[in-house]
């Protein structure tokens, strides 16, 4: 079995990601949004883990059969939910994308926009007074009758009936209509100008992320508060740097500037933020090149996700999946291997032993070994000795045998050898090698040497029982006749 992150405990390690956490940090931080749920693309809820309505569902599905997003229209013609399609940032670490559902509090934008709109009658009275006075000048000096044609409209009609009325009639013939038009369309760029700062101000702190806006020459022009948060900064010291001072690339885009004026958007931009104490934590950033109507570019968007915890996390991970493969493999060994000598134990040599007569192999030579007199080791030294015995053996042995055998413990001081392929006459020959080998080897633990006796045969057919009872039989055999020696077949 192979161990990866799709365990028991990395599932329960990975649920600690808190979305309900996240959903509510990013409502409190915002005042333009009233809620904000996260669901996967089985229509889960993982923030506040309530059941999904039938609206929900339906978005959900609609989300996932497009691949696209989907907004719900109110009978205002306003977007009453939104839902977004997103990927992960990590997906070692979630497996799906995600859809995020924003609720708007429109009464919070309301307010917003009433303040923008109070500012806008204070510009454009302000634009009236000083327009009034210059036209004033210009009329009584040179436009006599224009002036008398207005001072009959203006105590007839108010100041926003004439300004609609300029949409109808052409008074571009005179001096003073194109004065009025002109104040006309700065008043209406003044008030576009402030509904799109309040409307930016919005974007970048609904965020969850580090955004930076930077001009064409790469300086910081503006930060949102989570910027300010994570790095440390006063917004005053960020404002006028390079993006560079604080931004350190990894990833090769050559010539930044010529790649993102030719593609717009860079995704998943490998960087370092430097902090104000000095220290760097790893980002991800998606940088965006903003253009108006007229293609005209105007600055950079920085969006970059801190990676610390995400990077944390992903190192535990690795760490503790290795941890488990290594448990796996000591839980492996342990029911395959003899837990004192490290070799195969008994169930899993005759286990092999049986597979290879189901696959009807030609030839299986099987050698079975004793140590002569090993019970007088045992009294005369030790069961602890006999073990250091029983471990120099077998390591002696392993090294004189070939890797496609198996070497089993098959119990005591008894072992046996099987040998795939090959013929009665070198698996006796090689046994008598290893005898040799072995009574020439100076035991210090026991202070002499040691002999074995070895039974050598072939399997004829009628199961592995019938070739292990062949072999213990040959190896009584070599018993009686005075130990030490190999007897086959």
């Amino acid at each position: 079995m192979e161990v990866g992150l799709i365990t028991d405990k990395l599932k329960e390690y990975t649920s600690k990601i808190d979305y309900g956490k996240i959903s509510y940090d990013l409502e409190e931080n915002n005042s333009s949004i009233l809620e904000i749920e996260i669901y996967d693309v089985y229509g889960n809820n993982l923030t506040k883990g309530k059941d999904v309505d039938e609206i929900e569902k339906n978005a959900i599905e609609k989300i996932i059969s497009s691949g696209q997003g989907y907004s719900i229209i109110n009978n205002r013609g306003l977007p009453e939910r939104e839902y977004i399609l997103v990927e992960p940032y990590n997906k070692e670490l979630e497996s799906t994308d995600k859809i995020i559902s924003i609720k708007y509090n429109y009464e919070a934008l309301n307010g917003q926009l009433k303040r923008s709109k109070e500012m806008t009658f204070i510009i454009s009275i302000i634009s009236i007074f000083l327009s009034s006075v210059f036209i004033w000048i210009v009329l009584t000096k040179y436009l006599t009758n224009p002036i008398i044609e207005f001072s009959n409209d203006l105590q007839k009609k108010t100041f926003k009936e004439i300004l609609d009325e300029f949409k109808e009639k052409d008074y571009s013939r005179n001096e003073f209509g194109k004065l009025i038009t002109s104040f006309r369309n700065l008043s209406m760029d003044l008030n576009q100008t402030l509904i799109s700062n309040v409307y930016l101000e919005n974007v970048i702190e609904s965020l969850g992320d580090i955004v930076v806006v930077c001009d064409l020459s790469l300086k910081i022009t503006k930060v949102n508060n989570l910027a300010i948060k994570i790095l440390g900064y006063e917004r005053e010291a960020l404002l006028g740097k390079k993006i560079s001072d604080i931004f350190e690339f990894h990833d090769d885009y050559g010539d930044f500037e010529k790649y993102i004026e030719e593609k717009n958007f860079i995704k998943n931009y490998s960087i370092s933020i430097r902090k104000f104490d000095g220290r760097y934590i790893p980002a991800l950033s998606s940088v965006t090149l903003v253009k108006n109507e007229l293609n005209e570019s105007l600055n950079y968007i920085f969006n970059s996700k801190d990676m610390t915890e995400s990077y944390r996390q992903a190192e535990e991970l690795k760490n503790l999946n290795e941890k488990l493969i290594f448990e796996e493999k000591l839980l492996r060994d342990m029911a395959i291997k003899d837990g004192l000598t490290k070799i195969f134990n008994r169930t899993h040599g005759l286990k092999i032993l049986d597979e290879l007569i189901e696959n009807k192999l030609d030839k299986i030579s099987l050698a079975m070994i004793d140590i002569d007199f090993f019970k007088n080791i045992n009294d005369d030294f030790g069961h602890l000795a006999g073990d250091m015995v029983l471990i120099e053996l077998t390591g002696l042995i392993g090294n004189l045998i070939d890797n496609s055998w198996i070497f089993a413990r098959y119990g005591g001081e008894e072992f046996i050898i099987v040998m795939p392929n090959v013929e009665i006459e070198e698996a006796a020959s090689k046994m008598e090698e290893i005898r040799i080998k072995i009574s020439q080897k100076y035991f210090r633990k026991v202070e002499r040497q040691i002999t074995v006796s070895i039974g050598v045969s072939q399997y004829k057919g009628g199961g592995s029982k019938k070739l292990l009872k062949e072999s213990d039989r040959l190896l009584y055999k070599a018993k009686v006749a005075g130990k030490n020696r190999v007897v086959s077949d």
